[in-house]
């Protein structure tokens, strides 16, 4: 597995985190460098949490319900005729794991 082979120190995802989110005031002059910030955020969220099998944001009430709202508007999003709806839905999940992630690490 990829991520078995690959180590980085909790202070150094925490730190790379850190950064990233004081980047955002600068990025939000720029739409595609705002959405690749978030991406990587989300990214970074992941790793951290996947490599060190920490799944307590899981517990929060407010997580749950966010990812229950984006399973209704992914769900939602494919049953409307219109086929872009369904993607763009998808695209929103960044918005919900940088929400998770803030909470995760602050």
């Amino acid at each position: 597995m990829i991520l078995s082979k690959i180590k980085i120190s909790n202070s150094l995802i925490k730190k790379i985190y850190q950064i990233m989110l004081y980047i955002i005031p600068i990025a939000m002059f720029s739409n595609f460098f705002l959405n690749t910030i978030l991406v990587i955020i989300c990214f970074i969220f992941w790793y951290y949490i996947i490599s060190n099998k920490d799944f307590t944001w899981i517990k929060n009430k407010i997580n749950l319900l966010l990812i229950f709202f984006s399973i209704y508007i992914i769900i939602q999003g494919y049953f409307v005729d219109n086929n872009n709806s369904f993607f763009k839905s998808i695209f929103y999940l960044k918005f919900i794991f940088f929400f998770i992630s803030f909470d995760y690490f602050s």
